[in-house]
């Protein structure tokens, strides 16, 4: 298999921001293990990734409202939308900081803000 890299450095986009795209041919057997690897380095939990509409976004914890399950598949609601996770709900409730997070049911993981 032959990966090619392309980098752009620009100005106009925030520190702690990096946007990464993907191109493959739709049987491509590696994609998901680049992705499963893109996830290992965003563990940290300050960001996740998700996917809306046949596109990957990595996005910062901190702009996640709440976690949630739903048809047997797990998702994160932002102010941009619902994105759906490949994390397991005990996974979110091990990484997520215990200080902004809390677990409000089997199927629901809320920022502690919202809940007052």
């Amino acid at each position: 298999m032959k990966i090619k890299i392309h980098t752009s450095l620009v100005d106009n986009m925030p520190k702690d921001e990096v946007e990464i795209m993907l191109k493959a041919s739709k049987d491509c057997t590696m994609l998901n293990k680049i992705i499963e690897n893109i996830q290992c380095i965003s563990e940290q939990m300050d960001t996740i990734i998700g996917m809306q509409n046949n596109s990957i976004s990595i996005i910062p914890v901190q702009d996640v409202i709440y976690f949630f399950s739903k048809e047997q598949h797990n998702y994160c609601k932002t102010e941009k939308g619902e994105f759906r996770l490949k994390k397991k709900m005990y996974e979110l409730e091990e990484n997520l900081d215990k200080k902004q997070f809390i677990r409000i049911s089997n199927s629901c993981i809320a920022k502690d803000e919202y809940l007052m």
